[in-house]
């Protein structure tokens, strides 16, 4: 797990998962997508959403959620 400002990322089996601090789910990230790189990131102390992180299917990350299209 990994906390931020406004939000935690959770590893998972298969995948990243972002929520709001209210338990609110922002959206995922697939290890096929690019999680294991990510994963590396995080424990460097990276800032997704700071970074403009893409989910592999074009929506940015924010504390609003990913956007409209969903993995």
């Amino acid at each position: 797990m990994w906390e931020f400002e406004n939000y935690v990322v959770y590893k998972e089996t298969d995948v990243l998962r972002f929520e709001n601090l209210d338990g609110d789910i922002l959206g995922y990230v697939s290890f096929d997508d690019g999680g294991e790189e990510m994963t590396r990131e995080l424990n460097r102390g990276i800032d997704p959403i700071a970074e403009g992180w893409e989910d592999g299917i074009g929506n940015t990350i924010s504390l609003n959620g990913w956007g409209d299209n969903q993995i």
